[in-house]
């Protein structure tokens, strides 16, 4: 089912006290699974990515809704970027103060964490006991660290140089 004009925001903050600005087309879905997903037997909301330019404003956005959502039955996560693996202005890497200051599950898409120029099989290893979901995937990642994410191509897999198998069998574990 396809909806259109439905008013998100509105809705979100009126029923779960949620400021919500919406800016595309994915946090619009994500927002409508909240705001309709329990009713339809969603178990799970996996926030697709957040700004990190207020680092201390995204954890507590994430922390309230986690709390909303929990009265609802719902156990909220976080899908992961190159981002979250790149200090920001004031040093802090974004996954690590999810882990450290949030209590929501965590969604490790295994090719941006390859394109932060990381061992997806050590951040599966490290994050084991927060993650509940995994995106496998492939992919060529951008020349350097410093290049921008935008030079990394997604590709089907087993076509990119990303450790897809090594990835998968660590997964399966």
């Amino acid at each position: 089912v396809v909806t259109t004009n439905v008013p998100i925001a509105e809705i979100m903050e009126k029923e779960f006290g949620i400021q919500t600005r919406v800016d595309n087309d994915v946090r619009c879905a994500a927002l409508g699974e909240l705001n309709f997903g329990a009713g339809i037997g969603c178990e799970n909301l996996i926030v697709p990515w957040c700004d990190w330019s207020d680092a201390p404003a995204a954890i507590a956005a994430l922390n309230e809704a986690q709390k909303k959502l929990a009265e609802h039955g719902i156990r909220l996560g976080y899908h992961n970027h190159s981002r979250e693996f790149v200090p920001n202005l004031d040093g802090q890497i974004a996954e690590e103060e999810i882990a450290k200051r949030t209590n929501v599950n965590l969604e490790i898409d295994t090719f941006w964490v390859y394109n932060a120029f990381l061992d997806p099989i050590e951040i599966l290893e490290k994050y084991k006991d927060r993650i509940t979901h995994i995106h496998l995937k492939d992919g060529v990642r951008k020349p350097t660290p410093e290049s921008s994410d935008r030079e990394a191509e997604g590709r089907s897999t087993g076509m990119g140089d990303a450790p897809v198998l090594a990835v998968r069998k660590k997964a399966i574990e």
